[in-house]
């Protein structure tokens, strides 16, 4: 129920509840949703290890800056109201990571996300092939010089993706995430099932003339590109795939360029965080102080929430992308196995589900006899020239009698060994560790893809973050379990990378203000 409710809630939230539940959503039936996902998550949180991940403290840190910011803003009575928009967002967060727990539960979120983006490029596809320029899933934007200015039309969802850019990042984001659905030697399925809708969610990015989202996209291919083909040959495939796109129309005809209202947004982000270097300015007041929104995920929220909040938004984002990383190249190391001290038996890898472990005296069995001992134990042992053939009783009732054959061990001499089972039903239904490893890469290419857009917008608290965390975090969660994952990383160390990082940040985004200043001149 945990999975509906956090799916419910997700959905709602992306499509709007105006759209979900009509003249009902006067009655915010979202929050009740919101309520009992958390309710279920509560409870779905204890095996989840969510609160020895970083990622969790950094959310709490975030809420925080949320609410000093804006009183140290001078506004008392707005942290109330702030976190109120900021909660329902990070709270997904913790929904996903307590309610996602097998790749199925995944795979559904994945659909339902899908169908919201194609949902919403239908819609928008529709408005314009049929001219229909009040629809609210499309907007005008004029575009040129004053004496050669035209309208372009973009897409939009409703809601926090009521802007075409919002609406782009989502989409590169749920591009790599859509192949955790593709499977092995299935043409028909994969075709239907992962090209078809891709191909949408790429539509529907070139509807929506994102230059944003086309250099994510981009950005994505260079990703996926650099592990099959090597770094120099995927950066000139995208270099060609830019050119591509542009040529395309991707943009809708706009140059892909950093213009300077951009660079002087960047540059007026700065100065705030140096007025304003603890909490900054206030959350979502950076238009206050300057006419438009910076388009920089880092310089909105340095300039909004200050170091503290910076600190803990990187917090957030680089173990998460850390966990990715070190999952899609885990290899787990074989473990030693110890001789037996009476006559040289390796011992089994572990015991199967519910199994004990006894001593089995091997002297002269025949290949066909079974040890009484064994058997009491859940195991049955056959000594022969191959050495000691495991079999584990599957059968239950008049079948009891079934076995099912494990390698077989070699014995060095007769003797008395501990006899350790596999249960070759222990892993069903779960993914393999080559299954974990291609989803954690798909997870580092979405989470690349979601942050690249980020950098040519200024989305740094929306939903969108929350849901590719959390996505993230999901299957971190499963490598664990399935032991293909590394350890979390200390929250000290969390700290300390992400504060370096956001120092190197700044100076970066200085310097290259800096140069573009000096180069202009």
């Amino acid at each position: 129920m945990g999975l509906f409710f956090t799916t419910l809630f997700i959905f709602t939230a992306y499509v709007s509840p105006q759209i979900v539940f009509g003249a009902l959503s006067l009655y915010h039936i979202e929050i009740v949703i919101a309520v009992v996902a958390l309710v279920f998550s509560i409870f779905s949180a204890a095996g989840s290890g969510i609160f020895r991940m970083p990622q969790t403290y950094a959310i709490v840190g975030l809420s925080a800056a949320v609410a000093l910011s804006i009183i140290f803003s001078g506004w008392l009575g707005g942290a109330p109201i702030a976190l109120l928009e900021f909660l329902p967002n990070a709270m997904v967060f913790f929904f996903i990571v307590a309610n996602v727990k097998k790749p199925v539960h995944l795979k559904i979120l994945i659909a339902v996300l899908c169908g919201v983006a194609l949902f919403i490029t239908y819609n928008g596809d529709h408005a314009i092939r049929h001219l229909d320029y009040v629809s609210p899933y499309i907007m005008g934007q004029r575009t040129g010089e004053a004496d050669d200015r035209h309208w372009l039309i973009r897409i939009r969802g409703q809601s926090f993706l009521n802007d075409p850019n919002d609406l782009a990042q989502f989409m590169v984001g749920l591009i790599p995430c859509m192949f955790f659905l593709w499977r092995k030697r299935n043409i028909v399925f994969n075709f239907l099932v992962v090209i078809l809708p891709v191909s949408g969610l790429v539509y529907g990015m070139y509807l929506s003339r994102s230059r944003g989202g086309m250099l994510a996209l981009v950005l994505c291919a260079v990703v996926a590109g650099r592990k099959k083909i090597g770094t120099v040959p995927a950066l000139v495939l995208a270099a060609i795939l830019l050119v591509g796109l542009s040529a395309a129309g991707f943009t809708g005809g706009r140059d892909v360029s950093v213009g300077d209202d951009r660079m002087a947004a960047w540059g007026e982000g700065l100065i705030l965080l140096r007025q304003h270097p603890i909490f900054g300015v206030g959350y979502g007041l950076f238009t206050n102080h300057y006419e438009i929104t910076a388009h920089n995920s880092v310089v909105v929220c340095a300039a909004e929430l200050g170091l503290f909040g910076l600190i803990s938004w990187l917090t957030l984002i680089i173990p998460t992308l850390r966990d990715a990383v070190e999952s899609s190249e885990f290899r787990r190391a074989p473990k030693k196995v110890k001789a037996d001290e009476a006559g040289g038996l390796p011992g089994r890898r572990r015991a199967g589900v519910g199994a004990t472990v006894e001593p089995v005296t091997i002297s002269a069995y025949s290949p066909r006899t079974y040890s009484s001992l064994a058997y009491a134990s859940g195991v049955v042992a056959t000594a022969g020239a191959e050495g000691i053939l495991l079999r584990e009783p599957i059968g239950r009732g008049k079948n009891r009698g079934d076995v099912a054959e494990l390698p077989a061990v070699p014995v060095a001499a007769a003797g008395s060994y501990p006899l350790q089972f596999i249960d070759p039903m222990a892993d069903k239904g779960r993914p393999t560790e080559e299954e974990m490893r291609r989803l954690s890469g798909l997870v580092v290419l979405s989470v690349a893809a979601f942050l690249g857009a980020g950098w040519f917008l200024s989305r740094s608290y929306t939903m969108t973050l929350f849901v590719e965390m959390g996505i993230a975090g999901a299957v971190y969660r499963m490598a664990r379990d399935r032991g293909t994952g590394p350890a979390p990383w200390p929250l000290r160390q969390a700290l300390k990378v992400s504060f370096l990082a956001s120092i190197g940040l700044i100076v970066f985004l200085y310097i290259f203000l800096r140069m573009r200043s000096l180069v202009g001149m």
